[in-house]
């Protein structure tokens, strides 16, 4: 079934959707001659620029009034919220998302054009392979890249340094939606992805396969960008804040403390009419006109245009509240035995399906893989494990893996996930290559060159106190087996 282009915060993307409570709908052309979409059929460059929510729209016209058979005129009424511009599968799928996390007290995702462009180019990259792949490997694209290095690559702006890029990915293969949910909510890397308030935007793609459905969800936020979305059905406003944990190191506005709501982007914010942000205020009355909103921190400002047409809180009451297609179900069909991708995953975290291969050299453990330049660390065994209490000394110096948890985003070192790694690498010095022992990096820290005394002595690993393994500077590689 070749996706259908829809207009979204003004740029075209594609994507699939359904209205919310129904099964989903099969139409077009069977999966096994689907056509994938390029990105120029998308109608999204892969260089296109990141934009919010809140930037400039076009803006779809509401239906002309037309007459009843009757002596007076009736105008048709203006719908709410306009869903004709989605297909959909993915637009259920944001629902039920937005739903889940007004639910856990986290704000609404605003449709973002470049994350909707990567989740959909991963979608139709997963669905041109004879066989869905299982766990981590499902988030690796044509290239080899995971999605974080996909939005890098794209352009989408992070904040300090690439290593604090607020972006996260989660997929599921499953019977529909409501089961993807389930299976979401059930695994905790998934469930800190979908639901963390430090996530304001996002992009959805998703579609029938043979044995279910498929969807991507690609999560993210950006520094000054905060969208502010409305709810046409209950007239309440969604004003962003600034939540991503690791937002600092730069001059941009953080955990938003006061809003007002001004005519325009081009106005000027009043000091005396600033008032307590939260998650939801009442809806100005502009007669469906565009605003704008102002925030501020207490030290920065920052001001979000809103156009109540376009930019939407896709919530259960509003898609409840426009006029959607009754879809028809897709028979279940059981998977094959060699196919085991009913269950979801996560970048955050993972539960690699089927068994991870052993390290060849030695039994499964904490990897260490080091020169004079750099040290990667991975977890080769089945399970999380807790890195903060390991700290790898000469006698002299000592590096505690402690220090990575400024760097490492969404997970946290005290459940660090299989199959990951991490880097401490000299800027100086080139990148290190990731080992293919590891199949997601989650952080990369830079440090200077007295640093890294594994590259010229012999070191101890100590976890909690216990010296775990000694290894040789001249080695390169040592293995520490937990207990």
């Amino acid at each position: 079934m070749k996706n259908q282009p829809f207009a979204v915060l003004g740029v075209t993307v594609c994507a699939l959707l359904v209205g919310i409570g129904c099964q989903p709908q099969i139409t077009g052309t069977p999966p096994d001659q689907q056509e994938a979409p390029s990105a120029q059929e998308s109608g999204v460059p892969a260089s296109a620029e990141a934009s919010s929510a809140a930037s400039t729209q076009e803006v779809t016209d509401a239906p002309t009034p037309t007459t009843a058979p009757s002596e007076t005129a009736t105008p048709t009424p203006a719908p709410v919220a306009d869903g004709s511009a989605f297909d959909p599968v993915a637009l259920d799928m944001l629902v039920r998302l937005n739903d889940w996390r007004a639910s856990v007290g986290a704000g609404p995702l605003a449709v973002n054009p470049m994350l909707q462009s990567l989740a959909q180019a991963q979608f139709d990259y997963l669905l041109s392979l004879p066989v869905l792949p299982d766990g981590l490997e499902l988030h690796v694209d044509a290239e080899g890249q995971y999605a974080r290095e996909r939005a890098i690559a794209a352009g989408w702006p992070h904040y300090s340094t690439d290593v604090q890029t607020a972006l996260s990915e989660i997929i599921c293969a499953n019977a529909g939606p409501a089961e993807c949910i389930a299976w979401w909510q059930g695994s905790e890397s998934h469930r800190i992805a979908a639901s963390n308030p430090g996530f304001r935007e996002v992009g959805v793609a998703g579609g029938p396969w043979a044995f279910g459905y498929v969807y991507v969800a690609t999560l993210g936020s950006q520094p000054n960008v905060l969208p502010a979305l409305v709810d046409p059905v209950s007239q309440q406003l969604y004003p962003g804040t600034e939540q991503y944990r690791f937002s600092g190191g730069g001059d941009w506005i953080g955990k938003v403390t006061e809003y007002q709501i001004l005519p325009s982007v081009d106005s000027q914010p009043a000091a005396d009419a600033w008032q307590p942000w939260a998650l939801t205020v009442p809806l100005p009355d502009t007669s469906g006109e565009p605003f704008a909103v102002a925030y501020t921190d207490g030290t920065s400002q920052v001001i979000a245009p809103v156009d109540p047409r376009k930019d939407t809180a896709w919530l259960p009451d509003v898609l409840a509240a426009i006029a959607t297609p009754e879809p028809t179900s897709v028979p279940a069909t059981a998977a094959p035995a060699k196919t085991s991708t009913q269950a979801a995953t996560a970048t955050t975290a993972a539960t690699p399906t089927p068994r991870r291969t052993p390290t060849p050299e030695g039994p499964a453990g904490i990897v260490f893989v080091y020169d004079a330049n750099s040290m990667t660390v991975i977890n080769t065994t089945d399970n999380p494990v807790d890195l903060t209490k390991m700290v790898l000394t000469n006698g002299t110096d000592e590096f505690p893996l402690s220090q990575f948890q400024a760097f490492s985003l969404s997970l946290p070192l005290n459940a660090f996930p299989a199959d990951g790694c991490i880097q401490a690498w000299n800027s100086n010095g080139a990148a290190p290559a990731k080992p293919t022992e590891c199949k997601v990096l989650y952080s990369s820290m830079n440090i200077t060159a007295d640093k890294a005394f594994w590259g010229t002595s012999d070191f101890d690993v100590q976890n909690d106190g216990k010296t775990v393994a000694e290894c040789t500077a001249a080695a390169g590689r040592c293995v520490a087996v937990l207990p």
